[in-house]
C-alpha cells in the first residue's frame, strides 16, 4: 500500500437530506430552502469561525407559470440568509454534476493555503420546478447541441457496453438501493425534514421486468429511462476544517480530504462519460495513493455505461464501487450530488471501518472531477 500524504484538511460536520424524486416530496421546496435546512443543523461551531460558504447549483434559475427560466442572484447567499446566518459570505458555484463535490475541493484548497480556517461547502438542488422542456434545456451540450443520453451512448458504442451489461447493472443498483434503504443505513447521515427521512426513489423505482423492457431513448440504442439517472431534488452540506478546528471539544470529524483533481479531454466533448477513470487516477496520485488502496469508490451514474467503463477501465472489483447503489436508483439532484455521495462514501467508511474511499463524477465539456478522503479512525 502507498503512502498518504498528512497535510489535507478535516470535514467535522457532514449531512444529507434525502434524495427526491422530481415533483416528489419536496416539490414545494425550493433549492435554498433544501440546503438552508441543512446549514442551521449543521453549523456546530461559533459561526464567526467560518470563512466563506460555497454552494454547488447548476439550476441556477427559476420557472414562471409561462415556462420562462429567471436568473437567481446568488443562491448560495439565499441560502445561509434563509438558515439565519446572512452575515455569513457565500457564492454559488456551477461545474454541472460536478458542482457539490468542487465546491468541497474549493473548500480544502482554501484551508490548506492558509486563506480560511472553516469553510461551509456543498450542493443543492430542485429539479420539481422546472418543466421537462426546461430540464431538456438544461442537459444540452452548448457546444455541439447533442443531449447527454446521446454522449452515454457514444461510450456504450465505442467500447462495447451493451443493453444487457447495463441493464444488469441498473437491477444491481436498485437491489443495493432497496436493501441500503429497507435496513436503515442511511439513517444517520440522514437528516430528518419535516418526517421525510428515507431516499424516494429506491422504494418506488421500476422494478426487474421493467428495466429488462424499458424503451430505449435511441431507436437500436442501449440507454433507456431505467438504466440511466433520474431527475431528482435533494441537498448536503460539510463543514471543512483545518486542524486546529477540528481538535475543539465536542467535535467528532468524520474523515480528513487527501487529495483530489480534475481532469478534461481534448477533442470531442461527448467523452465526458469517459473521464472519470483519469480524474481518480490523478487524485489518488494527488493523496499519495494508487487505485487498489481504495476501499470503496463512489461513481456517479449519470449512465450505466459511464460507471461501466470506469470499473473495465481500472479494472476494479465491483463490490467496491457504488456500494449502496447510485444515481440509478436514487436520483441526481444535479447540484446537490457530488456532496451527496461524498457524504455518504464517510459514513460508509465509518460503519463499514475502511480506510480510503474515492468520489467521482463526470460532467459536461469532457470532464470529471475526484476526491480522496480517509477514515478519522485512523488518525
Amino acid at each position: 500500500m502507498a503512502k498518504a500524504r498528512k497535510n489535507g484538511s478535516f470535514i467535522i460536520a457532514a449531512k444529507r437530506l434525502p434524495i427526491g424524486k422530481r415533483r416528489g416530496m419536496f416539490k414545494s421546496f425550493s433549492a435554498e430552502n433544501l440546503a438552508s435546512v441543512l446549514i442551521r443543523n449543521i453549523i456546530r461551531i461559533d459561526h464567526g469561525y467560518i470563512d466563506d460558504t460555497i454552494i454547488g447549483h447548476y439550476g441556477g434559475a427559476f420557472e414562471t407559470p409561462t415556462g420562462v427560466l429567471r436568473l437567481k442572484q446568488n443562491p448560495a447567499k439565499q441560502a445561509v440568509t434563509e438558515a439565519g446566518f446572512g452575515s455569513l459570505s457565500a457564492f454559488t458555484l456551477n461545474k454541472v454534476c460536478s458542482s457539490g463535490l468542487r465546491s468541497v475541493m474549493l473548500a480544502d484548497s482554501m484551508i490548506r493555503a492558509g486563506h480560511a480556517r472553516c469553510v461551509l461547502a456543498g450542493g443543492m438542488e430542485s429539479l420539481s420546478g422546472f418543466s421537462k422542456e426546461n430540464i431538456l434545456a438544461l442537459l444540452r451540450d452548448p457546444f455541439n447541441g447533442y443531449m447527454t443520453y446521446e454522449a452515454g451512448e457514444w461510450c456504450a458504442k465505442r467500447f462495447g457496453i451493451g443493453r444487457e451489461e447495463q441493464d444488469d447493472w441498473a437491477i444491481k443498483s436498485y437491489k443495493r438501493a432497496r436493501f441500503a434503504v429497507n435496513n436503515n443505513f442511511f439513517e444517520e447521515e440522514i437528516l430528518d425534514f419535516n418526517g421525510m427521512d428515507k431516499d424516494e426513489e429506491p422504494l418506488i423505482g421500476p422494478d426487474e421486468k421493467y428495466i429488462l423492457s424499458d424503451k430505449t431513448f435511441v431507436d437500436g440504442g442501449t440507454i433507456t429511462a431505467s438504466n440511466a439517472s433520474k431527475n431528482a431534488d435533494g441537498a448536503a452540506m460539510c463543514l471543512v476544517a483545518n486542524e486546529t478546528i477540528a481538535k475543539m471539544p465536542g467535535l467528532q470529524p468524520l474523515g480528513r480530504i487527501l487529495g483530489h483533481a480534475s481532469y478534461a479531454h481534448r477533442g470531442d466533448t461527448k467523452s465526458f462519460t469517459i473521464a472519470p477513470p483519469f480524474a481518480m487516477r490523478l487524485a489518488a496520485q494527488d493523496a499519495g495513493l494508487k487505485i487498489d488502496d481504495i476501499d470503496f469508490i463512489e461513481i456517479n451514474a449519470a449512465f450505466a455505461s459511464v460507471a461501466l467503463y470506469a470499473i473495465h477501465k481500472l479494472k476494479l472489483d465491483c463490490l467496491r464501487v457504488n456500494f449502496h447503489g447510485d444515481a440509478i436508483s436514487f436520483g441526481h439532484p444535479i447540484g446537490a450530488t457530488g456532496t451527496i455521495l461524498l457524504v455518504k462514501t464517510l459514513y460508509l467508511l465509518k460503519n463499514s471501518g475502511g480506510r480510503y474511499g474515492i468520489v467521482c463524477l463526470c460532467n459536461a465539456g469532457g470532464e470529471a472531477t475526484a476526491m480522496v478522503v480517509e477514515n478519522i479512525k485512523y488518525l
